[in-house]
C-alpha cells in the first residue's frame, strides 16, 4: 500500500506544547530528555513547512492553495526497490518475478518518505515558481487544467496540482522513478482539497519513455494541454553544449530539437504555454571544466520557437533574484553543502504561447 493520511493541517499549527506549557511539573527525567530530543520529522512534516516559509513569497491565491495543499499530502512506507547499478531498477512486485539467477544480480535500495518526494532531485517545492509564472500568464483559474511536466524528477508537485483540480502527466526517462512510483495508488484519480472550497477531483498520471520519440509514450501523453512545463531538463548546455563533455551528462531529446518544438506545440491546445524554468550555479572559467547543467538557457532559438507557432512572451528572462529568496527560504544556504546564493545560484526561464488557429475569413480559399 502507498500511504498513510495524516491529518495534521500543519501550515495552519504551531509547535507542539511542552510539558511545562500543560501543566505537567512532575515530568520524569528520562521524559524530559525524550522531549527535548524529538524524532527527526516525517518528509511530509518538512514539505509543509517548507510551503509555509514560501507562503509569503506568492501573491497568486491560487498559488498558494497549491502550497496549502500539503497539509493533505499522504506519507508512504518505506519501499524497497532493486537495481544492478547500471541503470536498471525494478520494484517489489517485478523483483518477485525475476529468476533466482537474475536476483542474485541485484542490491536491494530503500526509498524512505524523503526519498519518496526528494528522490535524487531535491525538495518539490521548487516547482511552485514554474507554476506560479505559467498561471499570472494563463487566463481563468488553474482549476480543470491539464498539464504536462517533462521530466517531472519527483511526484510531489504533481500531487499537490492534481489536488486541486488539474489532470496532470508527468514524463520522464529515469527507469528509478518508473519504479518507485509503480504502485497503483500513486496514480489515477487524486481527491480534491482545501478548506474553503474543496475542489473537484484532478488526476495525476505518470508516462515514463521517450516521449516524443517512442509511439507508446507519444500515445500515453495525448494532447490538448493547457501548460506544458520542463524544469532543470531542457537546458542549452545539456543539449548543445559548448564543449565536449560525457554524453551520459547530456540530455537526448530522441529527436532533432526543431521536431521536439513542433511535437510540443503539436500536444498543446491553440493558445497553450510552454515554460522552460532552469536553476543552475555559475559556470566554471573556460579550461577549467565545463559544467553542461550550469548553462541555463533556453535550447531553441527563438526562430525556431517562432516557425513551429509559438509567440514569444519571455526569452531567456532572467528570475535570479526571486530564486536566491526562494533558496533562503528553504535553507539551499544552510547544512554541510550549503549555497552561495549571491555568486552561485541564478535561474531563468522562457515562456511561449502557441498562437491561435487563423480564423476562418484569414485562411485563404483556393
Amino acid at each position: 500500500m502507498m500511504m498513510r493520511q495524516l491529518l495534521l493541517p500543519a501550515l495552519l499549527c504551531v509547535a507542539a506544547p511542552t510539558a511545562a506549557v500543560l501543566g505537567q511539573t512532575d515530568v520524569p527525567k528520562e521524559a524530559a530528555v525524550e522531549m527535548a530530543q524529538p524524532p527527526t520529522p516525517e518528509a511530509v512534516e518538512v514539505l509543509r513547512r517548507e510551503a509555509a516559509r514560501l507562503m509569503p513569497m506568492f501573491g497568486n491565491i491560487e498559488i498558494r492553495k497549491v502550497l496549502l495543499n500539503t497539509t493533505w499530502l499522504p506519507l508512504p512506507d518505506t519501499r524497497t526497490l532493486y537495481t544492478d547499478g547500471k541503470g536498471r531498477w525494478f520494484s517489489q512486485a517485478e523483483y518477485d518475478k525475476l529468476a533466482e539467477e537474475q536476483r542474485a544480480e541485484l542490491r536491494a535500495v530503500e526509498f524512505d518518505d524523503y526519498r519518496f518526494y526528494y528522490t535524487k532531485y531535491g525538495t518539490p517545492m521548487a516547482y511552485i515558481r514554474a507554476l506560479d509564472l505559467a498561471a499570472a500568464a494563463m487566463p481563468g483559474s488553474l482549476q480543470g487544467k491539464k498539464v504536462m511536466d517533462f521530466g517531472y524528477g519527483t511526484i510531489g508537485h504533481l500531487r499537490l496540482m492534481a489536488s486541486r483540480n488539474m489532470y496532470v502527466v508527468g514524463v520522464d526517462v529515469d527507469p528509478m522513478l518508473a519504479a518507485l512510483y509503480s504502485d497503483p495508488e500513486d496514480t489515477g484519480t487524486v481527491q480534491g482539497e482545501g478548506l474553503d472550497d474543496k475542489p473537484p477531483p484532478g488526476t495525476l498520471t505518470l508516462v515514463h519513455g521517450r516521449w516524443p520519440k517512442d509511439q507508446d509514450a507519444i500515445e500515453k501523453v495525448g494532447g490538448e494541454y493547457d501548460l506544458i512545463t520542463s524544469k532543470n531538463t531542457l537546458k542549452n548546455g545539456y543539449i548543445n553544449p559548448e564543449e565536449p563533455v560525457d554524453p551520459r551528462l547530456l540530455v537526448d531529446l530522441g529527436v532533432p530539437a526543431e521536431v521536439f518544438v513542433e511535437k510540443v506545440a503539436a500536444a498543446l491546445k491553440p493558445g497553450g504555454l510552454f515554460l522552460i524554468y532552469n536553476i543552475s550555479p555559475k559556470q566554471k572559467p573556460k579550461g577549467e571544466g565545463y559544467i553542461p547543467w550550469a548553462d541555463g538557457r533556453c535550447p531553441f532559438p527563438r526562430e525556431m520557437l517562432e516557425k513551429a507557432g509559438f509567440e514569444i512572451l519571455e526569452y531567456n528572462k532572467d528570475d535570479s533574484p526571486f530564486v536566491r529568496r526562494m533558496g533562503e527560504a528553504l535553507d539551499w544556504d544552510k547544512g554541510e553543502r550549503a549555497m552561495d546564493l549571491e555568486n552561485d545560484c541564478f535561474a531563468e526561464y522562457t515562456l511561449v504561447r502557441k498562437k491561435p488557429a487563423p480564423a476562418q475569413s484569414e485562411v485563404q480559399k483556393p
